[in-house]
């Protein structure tokens, strides 16, 4: 459990207006870091796929229910969640496929 200095640093991380933005996940509005980062990943052993893989990082308490399957919606987009990744200092990385 992450103590109270972690958890006010999220917070003010999580504002909008500097690097946070709103999000609706299970009919709430939550403060998200949205990203797309850019990656290569091998297919088959001999082909290589690159594109932008859609994410959300989260407050844990927001997305505590989160489960595959989920939807979230961010910049009016609707994503499912296909990966969760708590990393156990209060902050959870949802991989997202539009």
């Amino acid at each position: 459990m992450p103590g109270s200095f972690l958890t006010d640093d999220i917070a003010m991380v999580l504002q909008t207006g500097d690097f946070a933005t709103e999000a609706t996940f299970d009919s709430s509005t939550i403060n998200v870091i949205f990203d797309q980062a850019f990656v290569e990943q091998d297919a088959a052993g001999s082909v290589q796929v690159e594109g932008y893989v859609p994410m959300a990082y989260c407050q844990t308490s927001d997305v505590s229910s989160a489960a595959h399957g989920d939807s979230i919606v961010i910049d009016s987009t609707t994503y499912t969640i296909v990966e969760i990744e708590n990393d156990r200092t209060g902050m959870t990385m949802l991989r997202l496929n539009a």
